[in-house]
């Protein structure tokens, strides 16, 4: 759980920001972070990470925000040019999972204005069915 300054002073230092481990990106991690999740994200994007970044066996950084119900981070990476139809690892579709986490109405319309609400998600489900059994 690192802080925000140890992000900046390794950013400084030539960090690389799009360096996997495990599949695994930084801004992956900064958007699961529980401090300064936000901070971390912006910091990132503002030093190239690719926003899109996945691995075979691994989520997008859009799909973690989604999946976790964090909006702001969900409108700041689309707002960053994140692929809401992008997906990768175990995580549903962006859509099922902003539906799933009880996003709100502008978070769900954003992803809508991006994407093919006939998609079905990793389960085989529709957005209309998550929808409604939620």
């Amino acid at each position: 759980k690192g802080t925000i300054d140890a992000v900046k002073w390794l950013l400084e230092k030539g960090a690389c920001v799009n360096t996997l481990q495990g599949g695994y990106s930084a801004l992956c991690a900064a958007v699961e972070s529980d401090q300064d999740a936000q901070a971390k994200v912006e910091l990132l994007l503002e030093h190239g990470a690719d926003v899109n970044v996945t691995h075979e066996n691994q989520a997008t950084a859009l799909q973690r925000a989604s999946s976790q119900g964090r909006t702001q981070l969900v409108k700041l990476l689309i707002d960053n040019g994140a692929d809401v139809n992008l997906t990768g690892g175990d995580l549903d579709s962006v859509l099922n999972a902003a539906i799933r986490t009880g996003s709100d109405l502008a978070t769900i319309g954003l992803i809508i204005k991006k994407t093919d609400v006939s998609r079905a998600g990793r389960d085989g489900r529709l957005p209309i069915h998550i929808a409604a059994i939620s």
